[in-house]
């Protein structure tokens, strides 16, 4: 089966960092601290706080700074008459970040997923700009206590998506409504220079229409009621450094409508 699509999406980016409690920095290429003191000043211990995964306590002898992450999000949609010419933009790409089993496993089902340097992006552009791809970006702050969220379309009605698993088994799911949506959770890490444990992942969320109480940060609120599916078996984890940023597109594989890679990222 081909895809309905002529275009399909590449999507690009890294995290910024905010360090609050006197010191702040807002950059590119990746995550670092405004200010670190050295090993004999203090010794720096990052963890999350209760209120959520987008927010850590930096503890030294005299100071505790409050680190809020925004992240820096390049989309590119790309004609699907250009395909063999995207592949040069992964020759920029490292994509053994994770083991081979489970890279091969994300190009089986239409996906790829790896690590590039900043130093890298005036030869992706170039690709880009010759393929006349066309390219968006945006700043996003996910809310604290959850992971940040890219949309990546909307499912259609009884709109079935397929994904293989590990062992080759080829199951599917089929969906009524709701939005394709992928997942990025994360851990800052300042005492590693500012790099960013990353988790990549992807699902279905469909709002019930509904609103449910919920406690944050000490403040009883109301929020919208979601019915998720995620796809478990397709989940990365990966570090990205200072200078990096995370390159998530489609394999040749998601020519096949129906796979996961072609549902979420042909437009």
């Amino acid at each position: 089966m081909t895809s309905r699509s002529s275009w399909y999406r590449l999507f690009t980016g890294f995290a910024v960092a905010s360090i609050m409690g006197g010191c702040s920095m807002w950059g590119s290429g990746g995550v670092r601290l405004a200010h670190e003191s050295s090993p004999s000043e203090a010794n720096t211990n990052p963890s999350r706080l209760p209120s959520g995964a987008d927010v850590f306590r930096v503890e030294t002898d005299s100071v505790v700074r409050i680190v809020d992450l925004s992240f820096d999000v390049f989309r590119a949609d790309l004609p699907l008459a250009h395909g063999r010419d995207s592949r040069k933009i992964w020759n920029h790409v490292d994509e053994m970040r994770m083991d081979s089993a489970l890279t091969a496993l994300f190009m089986k089902n239409g996906l790829r997923i790896g690590i590039t340097p900043t130093g890298s992006w005036p030869a992706i552009l170039a690709v880009l700009e010759a393929m006349q791809a066309k390219t968006f970006k945006s700043i996003l702050a996910p809310p604290r206590g959850a992971p940040l969220l890219i949309k990546a379309g909307s499912v259609a009605e009884r709109e079935s998506v397929f994904t293989y698993a590990a062992g080759g088994r080829l199951v599917g799911k089929t969906f009524n409504g709701g939005e394709k949506l992928i997942s990025l959770d994360y851990v800052f890490q300042p005492q590693f220079g500012g790099s960013t444990e990353l988790q990549v992942g992807f699902e279905v969320r469909h709002d019930k229409g509904v609103m449910t109480w919920t406690r944050d940060g000490g403040v009883i609120r109301q929020v919208p009621s979601y019915d998720r599916h995620v796809f478990a078996g397709l989940v990365a984890r990966l570090t990205v450094e200072s200078g990096q940023c995370l390159v998530i597109g489609p394999s040749e594989e998601a020519s096949i409508e129906s796979l996961i890679g072609g549902r979420f990222l042909s437009i």
